[in-house]
Formats: C-alpha cells, structure tokens, sequence
C-alpha cells in the first residue's frame, strides 16, 4: 500500500480504535499478524500481512481466533490499549502508539516487512518474525522521502529516460503512482509521453501541488483493477484511468483498504495454483513440439530403403549369386542406367544373394520404421497441439480468474492434465510437516509421517537447526529453526518445542516424557533401514510434559 493510503487510513483509524483493547495477538498464515480488538463500537481483528513486495494492512470487523494451526505471538502488547494510530512522515511506518508507553511499529516496504514491539526508549521488545535478530535491538528510524516543493527541486530530481507518470513517481516517490499520472494529466501532459520533452516545471508543481491537497483533505478513496487483478488505491477519481482499469469507490479509506487486501489475498491464492501448472503445461507444451519438430526432420529425409532395395536388386542381377567369401563388390549400375560403377559392402560369410536377402529385409525394416515415425510423428504433434491449447485455455485465466474457477476447470479437464503433468501440479506444494509458531517468533516443524519424518530431515532443515524426539519412543521428527547459526532458542521455546515431539509420539499419555535434542547435523538416517529410523553422534535430554502450542 503507498503512503497517501496509509496516511489516510491510520487517520481514520486513530479516533476509531482509540482506547481499543488488544484483546489477542496471534499468527494464523506465515507472515500474517492478527489483533483482535476490543472497542466500545465493537469487536474487530487488524490484519498486517508482512508479505514482500506487496504488505498489506487491514482491518476485518469479525474477530475470532481458529482452533487450530494458530500460534500466539507478541504477548508484550495483550491487554494493552491503544491510545492511537498515525503513519511516520513520508515514510511507510504506521505506529500504533500504546496506552503507558511503546508502541507496535510496523515496517510495510521492502523485501522485509514486519512488526515491532518498541519500548518506550525506543528499543525492540518483541519482533513478530525473526524475533532473535530484532530483540533488542533499536527499532529502525523512518526516513522521510524527499518532496521537492520548488520548480528547480522537481527538475533536479527529474528523470528524463522515463515516462512522464514515471519520471514524476520516482521525483516524488510518496505520491503514487497512479496519483502521479493524475498530477501529469492536470499538468497538460499525457502519463505515456516521454519525460525528456517536458519543461514547464511550474505548471507540473501546481498538479502535484492540487492533487495533494485533494488526497490529503478530502479523500474519495477508490480501488482501481483490471479484471481481477488490483492496480490501484487512489484516494480521488482519475480524470483518464489507463486502458482496462475499473474503479470502486469506497464510503471509507478503511473499507478501500479490506477491498485491496481481499482482493490482493485472492491473486495471492490464485498464484500459488496457477504458476505450477502453468509452468508444468508449458514445459510439456515445449517438451512435445520440439520432439515432433525433430521427427517431421527425420522423416523429411531420404529413405534408407530406397537405398538398400536398389543394392540388393544389382546383386540378384549377377550371374555367380551363389559365390561368397567377398567383403565388397562393384558392379556396374544397370538399373539406374548411369553407368556408374556401384561398390557394395557384404558380408563374407553369406552368398551374393544372402546378401541381397539381407539387404532386402533391411530396406522392409527401414520402411516399416519410416511409416511407425510418421505415425508416431502425427500423434505427438495432436500430443503437442493439445497441451498448447491446454496453455492457451489456462492462460486465459491469468487477468481475469480466480482460484476457484481455476479450479473447477482442472477438474474439468483432470484426465487430459494428467496426460502432460504430474499429479498434484496446480496445487500448493504439499509440505512433509506442520508448522509451529513457538513464543519468541520461532518455528518448529513437527514431521506428518516416517516419509515424511526423512524427507523433513533431508529437504526442509539446515544443519544448525535443533532436532528432537521422544527417547525411546515412536514419534514424529521436530524440527527447530535457528535463523542463524549463532541465534541460541531460549530454554522455554526449546521447551515446547520438546513438548511438541511428546506429544505427536507413542509417549502422549505419559506425565512426563525424555526428549532427545541436538543439531541437526548430529542426526544421521540409518543406512537400510525404514525410512525416518536415525542414529545419532550426540544428544541431550530434556523431561518435558507432552503438550502443543
């Protein structure tokens, strides 16, 4: 979300969810912080999606926390108030100021979005995600973003190798882009036209100039897409919205803002159901036409049994066919009628006319091999054609489709699918382990299976990271995550995470049940052995009750 939509939101949100009582905090998604809040108008949950690229901050007026798969975080800021939202200046930092002291400082920008618990003086409490690396540390200052206030300010910062809509963005960077195209249409100027004609310098100011004071004192938020796909949040109605967009407007910044999240949510889960499938469906696409390309080459050339029937005729034609010991023979070609000279390859062994026979059943084979790769050429080419028109029906899906209708044509077309790619393609990668939020910001992973339990140890750990199980027992492989090699997990968070191999082993029923816990790269699988059966070159044990997060 670019800052004049942040700006707006947290304005509107600050009077609304003054006194608001933070009544959870948890993470039901990875990389998704959930609030739930108690305010005198009611009940409602601020999302904060720290995805890169594309954070997105919203608020949802249910709240309810499900039973499963969630992990609480930020215990610091439950049953706090909040005594009020604002946005730093130019800058994509949105605080929300705490009753007391501190306040939950989010960064929404960069390839690194996250969350912060600050203290009153400034330094990280707690961190939503890697909260080793952040602990502790002084919470990052904003840095407001240049806003040239002059005609010589603005051509300074000019970039003349860009559009006009684009050079404009970048000089000042916290307008947006699709405002930015609206001050260049009030300028007199088209958002296309290139950047290195332009000179009236003022008359550009003066449309940045209206446009901001629009946006900032009377916002009409609206929401700009294309088809399905989200492009824009704008906070007035553009005069010439580029080819294909739409626009909502909204009654409020803060419904516009649930508008784009949903929706930029939804192109999210489309996604990580087309992009698989699409690649799989192309590649086969690829994969088959360059083999029918191949064979149509092969086919084009001269038949070897043209050659082979000619060679035996000249030698049933020789008088002597009975003869043998000859290595080669050459013989004038008197079926051609060239006159030249023919020199034939034979095998000592066999008669003149042996050797014709045996020319003759190679020139029958070579036919027979020549009409199964013209035949096999026509199918792999229907082959190829199909899958291509499988890639075009699917591609036709990206501007406009959704998840579910993305759905519902793969099984509508599942058997012809399957003929090209893998089952399971278009689905989300299927993981061999659940995933758990410990306190503090770490994550363990529970292994779903013995397979599963291997290919956990194999693919989906780093050697530095903590792996255990119950002693003794049968029982799925936990892994810790370590962030870093140096990041040590707090006794309490290896704790769980030992509770957690307790409780998803043969052990569960027990009081108290012995862990063992070490590196992951003291855990070797056991050569011959059932998948997920390990020993290990070192261990400590912890007694721990069996319990999940």
């Amino acid at each position: 979300m670019e800052y004049p939509a942040l700006r707006a939101l947290t304005a509107e949100w600050s009077p609304l969810l003054r006194g608001a009582l933070i009544a959870d905090a948890y993470s039901q998604d990875r990389d998704e912080l959930s609030l739930t809040l108690d305010a005198p108008a009611g009940a409602s949950t601020l999302r904060v999606r720290c995805a890169p690229a594309q954070p997105l901050i919203w608020r949802a007026d249910s709240a309810g926390r499900a039973r499963r798969n969630t992990a609480s975080v930020l215990d610091g800021t439950v049953g706090r108030r909040i005594a009020g939202v604002r946005v730093a200046v130019r800058d994509r930092h949105v605080f929300i100021d705490l009753e007391g002291a501190g306040a939950l400082q989010m960064l929404l920008f960069g390839s690194r979005p996250n969350v912060l618990l600050v203290d009153a003086a400034g330094v990280v409490a707690e961190s939503f995600l890697r909260n080793a690396e952040w602990r502790g540390q002084a919470a990052p200052a904003p840095r407001p973003a240049p806003w040239p206030d002059t005609p010589d300010a603005l051509r300074e910062r000019w970039r003349s190798d860009r559009t006009m809509a684009a050079a404009l963005a970048g000089a000042v960077p916290t307008l947006g882009r699709a405002h930015a195209a609206e001050a260049v249409g009030r300028a007199g100027a088209a958002p296309d036209d290139p950047a290195d004609r332009w000179a009236d310098w003022g008359g550009l100011l003066r449309g940045v100039t209206v446009v901001e004071e629009q946006i900032a004192e009377r916002p009409l938020p609206h929401v700009y897409s294309a088809g399905r796909i989200p492009q824009a949040i704008s906070l007035l109605r553009l005069s010439d919205p580029p080819g294909g967009w739409e626009g909502r407007e909204h009654a409020s910044v803060d419904a516009a803002a649930r508008t784009w999240a949903v929706m930029n949510l939804a192109v999210e889960r489309f996604l990580e159901r087309y992009r698989p499938l699409e690649s799989a469906l192309s590649a086969a696409a690829r994969r088959l036409a360059e083999s029918a390309g191949a064979m149509a080459v092969e086919i084009q050339r001269p038949s070897r049994a043209d050659r082979h029937e000619h060679l035996a005729h000249l030698l049933m034609a020789q008088p002597d066919g009975r003869r043998s010991g000859l290595a080669r023979l050459v013989v004038p070609d008197v079926i051609s009628g060239a006159g030249a000279d023919v020199e034939i390859v034979l095998d000592p062994a066999l008669s003149l006319y042996e050797n014709a026979e045996r020319l003759y059943s190679r020139a029958r084979q070579a036919r027979g091999a020549r009409d199964h790769a013209a035949s096999r050429h026509e199918a792999i080419a229907s082959e190829a054609a199909r899958a291509s028109a499988l890639v075009d029906e699917l591609r036709g899906f990206e501007r406009a489709g959704s998840a579910r209708d993305l759905e519902a044509w793969q099984g509508a077309n599942r058997d012809e699918i399957g003929r090209f790619v893998r089952a399971g393609a278009g689905a989300a990668e299927r993981l061999p382990y659940t995933r758990f939020d410990l306190p503090g910001g770490w994550e363990a992973r529970v292994g779903r299976s013995a397979r599963d339990n291997a290919e956990l140890l194999a693919k989906h750990s780093s050697p530095h990271d903590l792996w255990l199980h119950a002693r003794g027992v049968a029982g799925s492989h936990v892994v810790l995550r370590r962030p870093a090699r140096g990041a040590a997990p707090p006794a309490p968070v290896v704790e769980a995470a030992a509770a957690l191999a307790a409780w998803h082993s043969k052990a569960r029923t027990q009081d108290l049940v012995p862990v063992s816990v070490t590196e992951r790269k003291y855990v070797r699988p056991v050569k011959g052995g059932p998948p997920g059966l390990v020993r290990l070159d070192r261990e400590e044990v912890v007694l721990v009750r069996p319990g999940k997060v």
